[in-house]
């Protein structure tokens, strides 16, 4: 199983986006999978970040505003921020990770 990339994005590049790249890698670490590679990055930096990198999923912080390229796995992070519905999110990031 190669590494992952995960894109974590939120509107202003800074806290939300390092707590959901915290939780991921945590997770990683509790099930001993390998750790992604994540990008930290603002909504509007999202498409400059796709280019040259194979990125597997893109988890946004709220509802994400921009149109990508649909063959990527969008799984939104917003639960893993509020606490709402956070072990579903959690569980679907696993899933991807391990595929």
């Amino acid at each position: 199983m190669s590494q992952k990339t995960i894109i974590a994005c939120c509107a202003s590049s800074m806290i939300t986006s390092k707590i959901v790249a915290e939780k991921i890698l945590n997770l990683a670490k509790d099930h001993k999978i390998e750790a992604p590679k994540i990008i930290q990055c603002k909504f509007d930096e999202v498409h400059d970040k796709l280019q040259g990198e194979k990125v597997d999923c893109i988890i946004p912080t709220s509802p994400f505003p921009l149109e990508i390229d649909c063959s990527i796995k969008v799984i939104l992070g917003t639960p893993l921020i509020t606490g709402t519905d956070e072990i579903q999110t959690l569980d679907d990031v696993l899933v991807m990770l391990k595929s």
